[in-house]
């Protein structure tokens, strides 16, 4: 089961509409609110809220995707959600478990795909209306999800301390998502770069295959451009260093690479009398001569059931990837590229080997040959990925709401100060045509907002928007200083004639 815990927001609102989408064919399972709609249900949530003025950080939100072969009723949910908002602190807070369909995707690799949930805390507890401490929420999170899976017999995910390498951090994310978006507009002539240290750490770990010696682990690193830096303090073997396209840092650093580590966890073996002598050489700045290896064979390998059922798993999702990102994806992990209109590859971004390739045959994606399979490790990653670009879809909508949030009001007001359905400005065109406001860059014929009034919540409600920063700004700053003015001087205007005309009554009588 993936579990993925949202940062903190304090728009309860928000989320609940996106909760509570027919689209998602959602079912409220339950949990420990008394309401049943969104207007029962938010009315609840600002009861709480409205007791803590200190913070507007209400709302925590974690969602739960089981695995495909996970099947839970109902009731299994709303008990793993119980234990999940307990075991994160939340014991006497307001909180409700929402069910959504599966994806389209997951429906194409599996018509039986199982629903995920969404969990909604209120972050405020019910008696002093204090804000529980969400610190560390992720790696609780995660602890608990492996409870589940043991407690409830379900498909056991590899828990992140045991991955093979580190994550990427949310910054690296954040910098290779903006170059491939610079790549993929023309402004970066080369696809985003894993971080150095990552790159590092697998050049490493590629390094302990097969459990050899220290003396060839070496070798097979300086073989690959790696500087090794030996710590011997008298006759002891401390510690190791690694440099690599001028980065440098100790083993400790990497995943599972402490000398300590690379010994118990990654096999590499050590003889002091046999391999002292050598790395005292290497601390000294030389090379350790490359004995031949077995050199690896060319041919492809046949199509084992392993790539038979990742295919089934996961060409349509890479599919939908390349659809998104113009043929071309790439992350720390994964490089998706499509070969030809019905074939698609997925290979490896450090080394680019191929661990996928599939041809479509009809609704369906045949495997094909490649030179090395997808690792249990892979597969979790994949499936991480899938859900990751669900979240991802998630948060864009939340941010174009917030934006939707500022903008619309202001395009409301400017209809109603000139007292007309469509205004053509000199930049952008708006419209209300009694169920929809919408916004367009003048001469353009593609909306940038759409947004409907929601009289139960007295908000607008984003409806398929593109607004960028730089439009939200302009509306912010530049636009509503002017409607205020012009607001303003319209009230001086009505008391003026309203002073006006009753003196005018008053000389009639």
């Amino acid at each position: 089961m993936l579990t993925k815990v949202v940062p903190t927001g304090s728009n309860p609102g928000g989320l609940l509409r996106y909760l509570m989408d027919e689209e998602k064919e959602f079912e409220l399972y339950g949990g420990n609110i008394a309401g049943q709609t969104y207007g029962q249900i938010m009315a609840e949530w600002r009861a709480i809220s409205q007791q803590n003025s200190r913070t507007d950080k209400d709302t925590k939100h974690v969602t739960m995707s089981p695995h495909i072969s996970d099947r839970l009723t109902p009731d299994d949910w709303l008990d793993i959600g119980e234990f999940m908002v307990n075991g994160l602190g939340y014991t006497n807070n307001l909180w409700l478990i929402i069910k959504h369909k599966p994806t389209e995707s997951q429906l194409l690799n599996n018509p039986d795909a199982p629903p995920h949930v969404h969990i909604m805390i209120h972050t405020f507890e019910c008696e002093n209306f204090t804000r529980i401490n969400d610190w560390q929420d992720k790696t609780k999170a995660e602890k608990l999800t492996r409870e589940i899976e043991q407690q409830w017999n379900l498909y056991q995910v590899t828990p992140s301390s045991e991955a093979e390498y580190s994550a990427p951090t949310t910054g690296q994310k954040r910098r290779m998502m903006r170059e491939q978006q610079d790549f993929e507009t023309g402004l970066r002539d080369k696809p985003p770069e894993e971080p150095t240290k990552l790159k590092l750490e697998r050049l490493v770990v590629a390094a302990t295959r097969d459990n050899p010696s220290i003396i060839t682990f070496v070798a097979r690193l300086q073989d690959q451009g790696v500087d090794v830096y030996p710590t011997i303090i008298g006759d002891e073997m401390k510690g190791l260093a690694f440099e690599y396209e001028e980065f440098r840092c100790r083993g400790s650093s990497l995943k599972n690479c402490s000398w300590r580590k690379l010994q118990e966890i990654r096999g590499v073996s050590y003889d002091k009398t046999r391999d002292l002598p050598i790395l005292r050489t290497v601390a000294a700045g030389e090379k350790v001569q490359m004995l031949p290896e077995e050199e690896d064979s060319q041919e492809l390998v046949s199509i084992s059931a392993n790539q038979i059922e990742c295919t089934a798993m996961f060409a349509s999702d890479i599919n939908e990837l390349l659809l998104l990102h113009t043929d071309r994806y790439v992350d720390s992990e994964f490089t998706a590229l499509r070969i030809s209109s019905d074939e698609i590859s997925l290979r490896r971004t450090p080394n680019q080997s191929e661990i996928l390739r599939a041809k479509r045959n009809g609704d369906a994606w045949e495997a094909l040959p490649t030179e090395s399979e997808m690792t249990s490790w892979e597969v979790h990653a994949m499936i991480a990925l899938t859900e990751n670009l669900i979240k991802e879809l998630e948060s864009q909508y939340w941010e174009q709401q917030q934006r939707v949030n500022i903008v619309a009001p202001i395009v409301a007001a400017v209809l109603n100060l000139e007292e007309t359905n469509l205004s053509v400005g000199k930049h952008y065109t708006a419209e209300w045509d009694e169920e929809c406001l919408t916004l367009w860059e003048t001469g353009s014929k593609k909306p940038i907002m759409k947004a409907e009034w929601d009289d139960e919540s007295r908000c607008w409600v984003e409806n398929g928007s593109s607004l960028t920063q730089e439009t939200t700004n302009y509306f912010q700053e530049k636009v509503l200083p002017f409607i205020r003015q012009a607001m303003q001087q319209k009230r001086e205007r009505e008391v003026s004639d309203r002073h006006q005309k009753s003196k005018q009554q008053e000389l009639e009588l």
